[in-house]
């Protein structure tokens, strides 16, 4: 996309951060306490979905290729006949507020990967991931606060387990794979990109 439809470097940052961390994983964090992760998984897995909808619709307006439209389907299946196989379906009751959650969150993480690509990101992936993170964890903790979640962080529970969890994480999650996201939203077509989506998002 050419410079000059891009918007300047900074301007709707927000929104992106917001809908992309805040909406997206935040919401899944949120709906996981009520809803099983298997069926979380299966939510979230809509997400290429919408992705080659909204991008059909309001995006590059591109009708995406049956073969494309194939693969994501059948990716698709697979998770559900996973989940079904698992008895993840049946592993507690369905929360009707925890499962719209899901829906709301793969939705703005959809319109939040589209929406960066309008938006002129630093040049250095690390760095465009770095104020992502910082303008979304404050976001996040913005939001902590009245949901009273701080209520329920006890420092001195943590077992050297979780710690090396959090860490990989942190280092895996967060720093080498939301950076190769971010470089992939710029540098790569919404239909070749999608496989990666529902991964990154759940």
């Amino acid at each position: 996309m050419s410079g000059s439809r891009a918007l300047p470097n900074g301007k709707g940052a927000g929104i992106v951060d917001a809908l992309l961390l805040l909406g997206g994983n935040g919401l899944v964090a949120w709906a996981e306490q009520r809803v099983p992760s298997a069926i979380a998984s299966l939510l979230v897995a809509t997400v290429p979905l919408w992705i080659l909808a909204f991008n059909w619709l309001g995006g590059n307006k591109k009708r995406p290729a049956l073969v494309v439209l194939a693969g994501v389907l059948l990716g698709f299946s697979g998770i559900a006949v996973l989940v079904l196989n698992t008895g993840g379906a049946n592993s507690q009751s369905m929360d009707t507020i925890g499962m719209i959650a899901l829906l709301i969150a793969s939705v703005s993480w959809s319109i939040g990967s589209l929406y960066s690509r309008r938006r002129k990101l630093p040049a250095s992936p690390l760095q465009s991931t770095a104020a992502q993170m910082m303008v979304g964890g404050a976001l996040l903790i913005f939001v902590s606060f009245f949901l009273d979640d701080w209520t329920k962080l006890h420092l001195s529970e943590l077992s050297v387990r979780s710690a090396l969890a959090l860490g990989y994480l942190i280092a895996f999650g967060s720093i080498i794979s939301y950076t190769a996201y971010i470089w992939l939203l710029k540098n790569a077509d919404p239909a070749w990109e999608i496989t990666s989506l529902g991964k990154e998002s759940i």
